[in-house]
């Protein structure tokens, strides 16, 4: 997601057709990390398997994550800070959350593609314009369907 907001955040004068590519390859793999991670279908884990539920919320983590973990009795890592060990209840929660903040992040990153598409020069009633134009709407659609669903899970 860095390198994704760097290049939207570059100054340069114009970005041609190859940079608005790359920022969308950018953004179909970051959707394509919280698809898998939600089991596929952009949909949070079921309240009702909780094992389910934990692994597709650690292989959303473990695709992102840099920090440590510590190692429960059961072999699982734990979020732990310092000697503070969340319960299991607590860290599936906070892992939500986390969840939640990232794919705002991504949202932010598609608004960023969006205006950067409609900044360029290119024209509106171009082929190639409408392409991008459609492939943002694509992006926003899918980050949106992300965040809904899991605040919807967050609230049951």
């Amino acid at each position: 997601m860095r390198l994704c907001a760097r290049v939207l955040a570059c100054t340069c004068v114009k970005k041609d057709y190859s940079c608005i590519l790359a920022v969308s390859l950018l953004l179909a793999c970051i959707v394509i990390v919280f698809e898998r991670g939600s089991g596929g279908g952009g949909t949070p884990p079921d309240d009702n398997d909780d094992d389910a539920d934990a692994m597709q919320l650690d292989s959303l983590a473990a695709t992102s994550s840099a920090g440590q973990a510590a190692i429960a009795t059961d072999g699982q890592p734990r979020f732990s800070f310092g000697s503070f060990q969340l319960d299991v209840e607590d860290e599936r929660k906070l892992k939500r959350e986390i969840v939640l903040l990232q794919i705002q992040k991504v949202e932010g990153l598609v608004a960023g593609f969006q205006e950067m598409v409609r900044r360029g020069d290119r024209a509106e009633d171009t082929i190639e314009g409408k392409a991008w134009e459609a492939l943002g709407e694509v992006f926003g659609r899918k980050a949106g369907r992300l965040r809904s669903s899991w605040e919807r899970k967050g609230r049951a």
